[in-house]
C-alpha cells in the first residue's frame, strides 16, 4: 500500500527500479487510484511487483484496485515483461 493511502514505511512497501518507474507508478496513484477513492469507486488496492531470475528488480509491477469498481495496470520496467501484449 503507497504511503499516500495509509501503507506503512517498511522494507516490503520498498522495491528498486530503474530511474522514472517510481514516478510512473506515483502518476497512476495520484491521478487515477486517488480520484477512484475518494469517490468510492474502490476500497482494495494491490501493486504486486513480479521478478525474473535471481534479480531484486522487478520486471513488471501489477497494479489491481477494485471493490466495488475496478482498475488494472501493469508497469512493464524491463526483461520478458516487455515482450507482452
Amino acid at each position: 500500500m503507497p504511503l499516500e493511502f495509509g501503507g506503512e514505511d517498511i522494507p516490503q512497501n520498498t522495491l528498486y527500479v530503474p530511474v522514472g518507474m517510481a514516478n510512473v507508478k506515483a502518476d497512476i496513484d495520484n491521478n487515477i487510484i486517488g480520484p477512484m477513492a475518494a469517490a468510492g469507486k474502490i476500497t482494495k488496492y494491490t501493486a504486486t511487483p513480479e521478478y525474473q531470475g535471481n534479480s531484486f528488480i522487478p520486471i513488471a509491477i501489477n497494479i489491481v484496485a477494485s471493490d466495488p469498481g475496478e482498475f488494472q495496470s501493469t508497469i512493464k520496467i524491463w526483461g520478458e515483461a516487455l515482450s507482452r501484449a
